[in-house]
């Protein structure tokens, strides 16, 4: 069999070489000659120095080209299996010609946004449920969280995008998508006007265009590339595509605290829900969050101390604290008095929470915790524009406690007292030595707070 055969086409002579190993000839390429023996070197040529490649700038032999094509053929006819391909998938990326590649009928076909979506289900996440079973904490809240950012990755990605099809230079190009994102606000506007009962809380509403803070951009990435990255780790998926992606960096707005003249006035008005008072002065004086003040019940108050062991949310209702541990503050006498009062009033009974809600299995709803705190604040003239541009929050009496406390106390002291803990160390604390905590803390919240509420001064 002849090695190659010409032919003329469009007045050009073209050439095709013969595979012996498929017996058939390669695809017909071009001489650029009109003369058939100019054409016939060129063949010649080929055969000995190597076929020049479509861009001109090398050559490949003649031995290669017809492998190559051999190697082809059988891929178009090989009854291949998924571990057929995933062994020649490891030779491609082993002599470094692709990064990524999908097995179809694989885990990594599956579609992205149905992939996140399955993720942070709280109930039926394996990602959770493995989590839960090392011993670890997530609660529901921060799934509910993230599922609600998938929308994000649903609207930039096609539907048909599968979580192995993602790049990393695809979640690049999101996080600037999010960068350039607005979102329409609904603008509320307080003209300090007094409220008619029975009338909206404000009168009217103007649409604000703002762009997510890099805060929620992170939040709306990781929302994504924590499922991929356990997907790779499981081998679901060849690589972790967020892998080494950088973070979106800024500044979260402050925390506003009121000043001790503001906070004085707001517990002299009177305000229109007292387990809503009741509430901020446990914060302001204690620093407990929240959910922890919620959770609260007879049980949990001491003689001169409260002993925090829970926190509750909407989602996951009675649950450890924040930092998963148990912690013991100070309690000042007429904080006590008025906790004992409000959960013996209890209408469920002394057995539930001293915060108590509607029903007896669960206590107030923590939004009523800010409503009482913002009623209060335009009693003592600060308006709710003034309050939204100064930050201030239920959360806000927290950081009042610790910035009391920080220029009374030592750091170590404070941060046992709020729950701050981070060090290893304190852990190895003697029993005797946060008993003089309690002593402490005590005295210092006594005359932190005696100008503010009027507090019989005592030591523990």
């Amino acid at each position: 069999m002849r090695r190659f055969k010409i032919f003329l086409r469009s007045g050009v002579y073209y050439a095709q070489l013969f595979n012996p190993q498929t017996s058939t000839y390669l695809t017909a390429k071009s001489t650029g000659k009109v003369n058939r023996d100019e054409a016939t070197a060129i063949v010649a040529d080929w055969l000995r120095n190597g076929i020049p490649d479509k861009k001109g700038d090398g050559k490949r032999s003649v031995e290669d080209a017809l492998s190559f094509k051999s190697v082809l053929a059988s891929l178009h006819t090989l009854s291949l299996t998924p571990s057929d391909v995933e062994k020649i998938i490891d030779i491609l990326k082993g002599r470094r010609l692709i990064d990524n590649a999908i097995v179809k009928s694989a885990a990594s076909s599956r579609g992205l946004v149905d992939y996140l979506t399955e993720f942070w289900d709280y109930d039926t996440s394996p990602y959770i449920k493995e989590k839960l079973l090392h011993g670890q904490k997530i609660g529901r809240m921060r799934a509910i969280d993230s599922s609600r950012v998938v929308k994000y990755w649903k609207q930039y990605f096609s539907e048909k995008k599968t979580i192995g099809e993602v790049t990393r230079a695809d979640i690049r190009d999101f996080s600037l998508w999010l960068a350039e994102y607005k979102v329409v606000y609904k603008k509320k506007n307080n003209n300090d006007a007094p409220e008619h009962k029975g009338s909206s809380f404000f009168s009217s509403k103007e649409e604000e265009e703002k762009c997510l803070s890099a805060g929620t951009i992170n939040k709306i990435i990781l929302a994504g590339t924590l499922p991929l990255k356990w997907a790779a780790y499981h081998g679901e998926i060849p690589t972790d595509p967020g892998k080494g992606l950088m973070k979106f960096s800024g500044t979260p707005k402050a925390r506003g605290i009121l000043t001790e003249n503001e906070a004085k006035r707001i517990f002299e008005v009177q305000w229109k829900e007292e387990r809503s008072k009741i509430a901020s002065m446990v914060s302001m004086t204690t620093g407990l969050r929240a959910g922890e003040i919620l959770a609260l019940k007879l049980k949990d108050v001491g003689k001169d101390r409260l002993y925090v062991n829970h926190s509750w949310s909407w989602s996951d209702g009675l649950k450890s604290t924040k930092t998963g541990k148990v912690r013991v503050v100070p309690l000042l006498p007429d904080i006590r008095d008025l906790l004992i009062k409000l959960g013996e009033s209890n209408p469920h009974g002394k057995d539930g929470f001293i915060f108590y809600g509607l029903v007896a299995d669960k206590p107030m709803d923590t939004h009523f915790l800010l409503d009482g705190l913002k009623e209060a604040l335009k009693e003592i003239g600060i308006s709710e524009a003034v309050r939204v541009k100064r930050n201030i929050v239920f959360h806000s009496w927290r950081h009042y406690f610790a910035t009391k406390m920080r220029g009374m106390l030592d750091a170590d002291t404070v941060k046992r007292a709020t729950g701050h803990s981070t060090d290893a160390m304190l852990e190895h604390y003697a029993e005797h030595e946060r008993e003089e905590d309690i002593g402490t803390l005590f005295g210092a919240a006594s005359n932190a707070f005696s100008n503010i509420i009027p507090f019989e001064k005592k030591s523990a």
